[in-house]
């Protein structure tokens, strides 16, 4: 399904769209640190996860409670890194500089990778 240069394409993808979406709104966003393929493939794999195991929150896979929390979840990334340092909010599959419609914003977004 995917192959390992598929999450480093990501990875460069992201950091690039985070740093456009920053200068562009002329600030430094000082939640985002730079992602890579290693922690895109994590995140990817937690994303397909949360679609097949559905729990009500996403904090709560992340829970200390025994029977709520996942701790495969727990193990490969921190819920602070999942949902407070913006990497699902800066995920980008798509090249940004070779995208045609750049000028319109709502076709940028539809170029996303959702999940």
């Amino acid at each position: 399904m995917f192959q390992p240069m598929m999450f480093a394409e990501i990875a460069r993808h992201t950091n690039n769209y985070a740093t456009w979406k920053m200068e562009s709104e002329g600030r430094h966003d000082l939640r985002w640190t730079e992602t890579d393929s290693a922690e895109i493939g994590v995140l990817i794999g937690l994303n397909i996860w949360i679609g097949i195991n559905k729990i009500p929150t996403i904090e709560r896979y992340w829970s200390k409670k025994i029977f709520i929390g996942n701790q495969g979840f727990k193990s490969v990334m921190t819920s602070n890194r999942y949902m407070y340092q913006k990497l699902n909010q800066y995920f980008h599959v798509s090249d940004r500089a070779n995208d045609p419609h750049q000028e319109h914003q709502i076709m940028t977004n539809c170029t996303k990778f959702v999940l």
